[in-house]
């Protein structure tokens, strides 16, 4: 899991909520589920800072709502990596 924490808002494709809201505590460091390579970075006013993380599989995850991003675009993850807070 990218942090620990409770299940604020879980998949629901009827309601176009399309991942899983998990409310960690303040600070915790936000890990990248698997290995690949960041292809977003940035803040906005929607969902704060934003990363979005493309993996070998053809996956791509994304972490938003965080208050500092540790990584840029470019960047190369290992799964379990802190990418941010």
């Amino acid at each position: 899991t990218p942090v620990k924490g409770v299940v604020s808002n879980s998949f629901n494709a009827q309601e176009k909520h399309f991942g899983v809201d998990i409310l960690g505590r303040e600070n915790e460091p936000i890990k990248a589920t698997m290995d690949g390579t960041v292809i977003l970075a940035t803040w906005t006013s929607e969902t704060g800072h934003t990363i979005t993380i493309q993996h070998d599989n053809h996956y791509i995850s994304v972490y938003k709502h965080n208050s500092i991003l540790l990584k840029k675009v470019g960047s190369s993850v290992k799964a379990g990596e802190p990418i941010a807070i």
